[in-house]
């Protein structure tokens, strides 16, 4: 989707009921009939839910289930008898006749007039003269169309829906079409999905749609139905915009594997909310923007193949589905492909919440679970830098493990899940990552300072605020590009580990210029580069003689300690610098190469290049 429940405890003649106090169920099939005209705000449905029980106890225990209470609940029926049921609120709590079996059946037959919740749960209206109808069920308004359960982690084993509607209009829904037939005025279609699939990505639109479609052949060999639902007298407009998906469909498939309901359909239908949804197999959206249709498109393996645990896990929906229209804009199958300007509005939009955090901490407002700025653009900012932190061949395996064979594929995922596999997987403990840039708030805010030496070394310091007082320090690659006086350039990643932290380069040429972040890698906004003095060379002499470097100070108390790194910045030694001021390194044990030596106190910084033979002897 682009742009938790509470139970109630409820007072009947039977008493209070706990939410421990209802059997324990895994809704395993559900079938949906309904009956609607997109031209009168009426519904008529009968639900069937298949369900197991998890423990023996249960079988004595009520079935609760949620639908809303405007609409009645006529009767629910038990095979062929019809069972006791209260209806408060937005509960039905269901009495078994005597127990439960271990797999058993119930099926509720409601209607009223629903009244929308959420983005607009249920919705009849016109486009131009034309009525229709539609649902919109994330986060938790599907209650308002059909009896259910509203829990993310009890996927359905696989759904069927029966829409019954006046012969001129066309249902879209989840799955294939099984039957369509025509009797009496009335149409009937009959859709069957058999994957696994979370309560709220059930979904219908009615009206006068056109329909297309065609078959997309992958790389692979393998080839997915492709359906689009057009509003009526726009299907040869909108064939032009449809057909710019089948790059990006593609393009997935290659990068995540396989379509995951390629036995299926995939299916696009217009509904007039202004953004769009990823129903399993049949995402609606109001227009065919490119950038749109590979956001809902990548729902479908992050968002329904693997679904969030929870609403404050929503990021794991949403924050991949954004990255992926990121990813499309880089490989060239996006609307502008200008990957470059497309983080760029990420990280802004991300910036301009300075407390705000990805972790969603009040699930019962939506807005905050779909909060653009935090949820979609700083999410998928993340998931870009952990691309950084991890290197290309690490993360896309990672994606592609996770998607294809984790445990999670068809099921759901948490946050600290994910980040819990990003360790196993790579083998380093990233828990510091997610912990600053998932769970803590702001961004970071960086002060570059720069200076060249004599002998060409280019000295930097990264200072740093934050955006949130309380984070204490965000420990990031970044990314700066230096520029020479005759337009050389060359980019650089720096660890930054630490508060006011120094580092000596090599550019090869005389610096003119430092660009901070020149290709958006980084969630930081309003980071300034400056040249400044940052070393004094004439208080620290420095003398070699055969493998050994002596180095001293005239103010001993400005430096604490010495490094010998390479221009990658890999400490190869390291040791304190002597009271007086003086210090003796020695350099048998560090490889040939070029390398810098550095002298770090709390305000001092000093760096000199050096080149180790293969004997251990400083040449220079």
């Amino acid at each position: 989707m682009r742009h938790l429940i509470l139970l109630l405890l409820i007072c009947c003649a039977t008493g209070g009921y706990a939410k421990n106090q209802f059997a324990g169920v895994d809704i395993q099939f559900v079938r949906i009939n309904i009956s609607v005209d997109p031209a009168v705000k009426y519904i008529k449905g009968v639900t069937t839910h298949h369900f197991g029980l998890k423990t023996r106890q249960d079988r004595f225990l009520p079935v609760l289930l949620e639908l809303s209470s405007e609409l009645k609940v006529q009767s629910v029926i038990h095979g062929t008898k019809t069972l006791r049921f209260n209806h408060q609120g937005d509960s039905i709590i269901i009495f078994p006749q005597e127990v439960w079996g271990a797999n058993d059946s119930i099926s509720v037959q409601y209607e009223g007039v629903p009244e929308s919740s959420g983005f607009g749960s249920v919705v009849f209206s016109k486009y131009g003269d034309t009525p229709m109808f539609w649902t919109l069920s994330e986060p938790d308004g599907a209650k308002d169309w059909y009896p259910c359960r509203q829990v993310n982690t009890d996927k359905y084993d696989s759904v069927q829906v029966v829409v019954s509607c006046p012969e001129r209009y066309r249902s879209a829904s989840n799955g294939i079409i099984i039957s369509d037939t025509i009797n009496n005025g009335i149409r009937t279609t009959t859709w069957m999905h058999r994957h696994k699939i979370a309560f709220y990505l059930v979904a219908v639109a009615v009206s006068e749609y056109e329909v297309s479609q065609e078959y997309i052949h992958l790389n692979n060999g393998d080839s997915v139905l492709y359906v689009n639902y057009y509003f009526r007298n726009q299907a040869d407009q909108a064939r032009k915009r449809t057909a710019k998906l089948i790059p990006a469909f593609k393009m997935l498939c290659d990068t995540f594997g396989t379509y995951p309901f390629a036995d299926e359909k995939y299916g696009q239908a217009q509904f007039l909310w202004g953004g769009g949804m990823e129903n399993q197999t049949m995402t609606f959206l109001m227009g065919f923007d490119p950038s749109l249709m590979i956001h809902e498109l990548a729902h479908q393996w992050f968002g329904n193949t693997i679904t969030c645990s929870r609403w404050t896990d929503v990021w794991i929906n949403e924050g991949f589905a954004e990255w992926c229209e990121g990813f499309a804009e880089e490989i060239g199958v996006g609307r502008s492909n200008d990957p470059v300007s497309w983080r760029r509005r990420k990280i802004f939009s991300a910036a301009s919440k300075p407390l705000g955090s990805i972790y969603v901490r009040d699930t019962t407002d939506v807005w905050e679970i779909f909060d653009t700025r935090m949820t979609y653009d700083k999410g998928c900012m993340l998931l870009h830098m952990l691309r950084t932190e991890l290197g290309d061949q690490m993360f896309f395996g990672l994606l592609k493990y996770y998607i294809k064979h984790s445990p999670y594929r068809f099921a759901n995922a948490s946050s600290q899940n994910f980040f819990n596999l990003v360790n196993d997987y790579s083998g380093k403990d990233y828990t510091w990552f997610f912990d600053q840039w998932y769970y803590g708030r702001g961004t970071p805010i960086y002060r570059i300072l720069w200076e060249q030496n004599t002998d060409k070394l280019l000295n930097v310091k990264i200072e740093q605020r934050r955006s949130d007082s309380s984070m204490t320090f965000f420990r990031a690659i970044v990314p700066i590009m230096i520029q020479g006086t005759n337009g050389e350039s060359v980019f650089v990643r720096i660890n930054n580990t630490d508060e006011n932290q120094y580092f000596s380069l090599e550019p090869g040429f005389n610096v003119d210029k430092i660009i901070f972040d020149p290709y958006a890698d980084i969630i930081s906004w309003g980071s300034t580069t400056k040249e400044e003095k940052l070393s004094d060379n004439s208080s620290v002499k420095v003398h070699h003689e055969g493998s050994q470097i002596t180095i001293t100070s005239s103010n001993p108390k400005s430096y604490r300690h010495y490094l010998i790194q390479t221009f990658k910045h890999r400490v190869m030694q390291s040791g304190k610098i002597g009271s007086d001021g003086r210090v003796v390194v020695d350099l048998r044990r560090i490889p040939a190469g070029d390398y810098y030596i550095a002298l770090e106190g709390d305000k001092s910084y000093f760096a000199k290049k050096i080149t180790v033979s293969k004997k251990g002897q400083q040449h220079k």
